[in-house]
Formats: C-alpha cells, sequence, structure tokens
C-alpha cells in the first residue's frame, strides 16, 4: 500500500532548470518512482531527452486546448483520469485536472498559465514532513518560481506543512 499522502510541486521556467531541480532530487534520495514531470514539448521533441527522460513513463499526454504536453511519473496516471472529464465553463482542461488533484482554483489557473509559456512542473510525492522539507528545499535551491503542498482528501493539514516563503502555498486539501 502506498503510504505517500502529500505532493510537492516546484514550477520552473524552463526545462534545464527542471532537470537540475531532478538531479539534485535524486541527490537528495527521492526515488524516481515518486518524481513527476508535465512540460510543453519544444520543436524537435525536446523535454524527452536527458534525466528528465530517465523517469518512468516519459510519454506524451493529451489534455483538451494545451497540447502538446509530454509528462513521466505518477503525475501522468493521475493527469491522464482527471483531464479526460467535462471541465467547467471557462475552465481549461488543464487547470480542471489541477483542481482534481487538489490545487486550489487560483493556483491551477496560474501553474496552468506557466505550464502555456513553457514552464516545467516538478512533483515529489512524500510520505513524511521530512520529504516534504527535502523535496520543498530542493525547489527553493534550484530557483522554483512557485511552489505548492497538496495533500490527500482526509489527512490532517497539520501532517505535511510546508515553510512560508514567498511563492509557496499549501494547496487546499
Amino acid at each position: 500500500m502506498d503510504n505517500k499522502k502529500a505532493s510537492v510541486f516546484g514550477l520552473y521556467k524552463n526545462a534545464a532548470l527542471a532537470e537540475r531541480a531532478l538531479d539534485q532530487l535524486t541527490s537528495a534520495r527521492f526515488a524516481s518512482d515518486d518524481v513527476s514531470v508535465l512540460m510543453k514539448t519544444a520543436p524537435g521533441g525536446m523535454g524527452s531527452g536527458g534525466t528528465l527522460g530517465l523517469l518512468a513513463g516519459f510519454a506524451p499526454l493529451t489534455i483538451p486546448d494545451i497540447e502538446p504536453l509530454v509528462t513521466a511519473g505518477p503525475l501522468r496516471s493521475s493527469l491522464t483520469g482527471k483531464s479526460t472529464g467535462d471541465s467547467a465553463p471557462g475552465r481549461s482542461g488543464l487547470e480542471a485536472a489541477l483542481i482534481g488533484l487538489g490545487f486550489s482554483e487560483h493556483e491551477a489557473r496560474n501553474f496552468e498559465t506557466k505550464i502555456r509559456e513553457g514552464h516545467a512542473l516538478l512533483a515529489v510525492r512524500c510520505g513524511t514532513s521530512d520529504e516534504v522539507a527535502r523535496a520543498s528545499g530542493v525547489f527553493k535551491t534550484i530557483g522554483a518560481e512557485a511552489i505548492a503542498l497538496v495533500r490527500e482528501t482526509g489527512v490532517n493539514p497539520d501532517a505535511f506543512r510546508l515553510e512560508s516563503a514567498k511563492g509557496t502555498s499549501t494547496g487546499n486539501q
């Protein structure tokens, strides 16, 4: 049974920064099975090489209104299931998928806008508050523009917390 009850998300301006963060997450002993990425592909298929390409299941993802995207890791199956349903009027498929993961509407809209602009989203599933602190520390060190913590439904909000800092939030679950 999976004991990962929270995910820390870091938003990076480009794939190169996301790749640096992924290298640091590996050095911080996060299993590649717990790390995910979501980003647009560049001309020529950028986004599938280097360390990012080593993540499990790196493949194209179809979400209405925002293509082409590539994703890998546990986030892929979560987004695939949540992006295929109907989204509310005025809400994109990606925004609806992020809300389905536990992001607030405001966070989902902001992250979706940045991903459309070419930013990369990394996520790390965490089972302890120490893992949350390590993941958010890596994201801050490598220069994430935003960091968010999303907990599974029903998890005590005090069980996992992000250190308060500019550009961070704690999700709505």
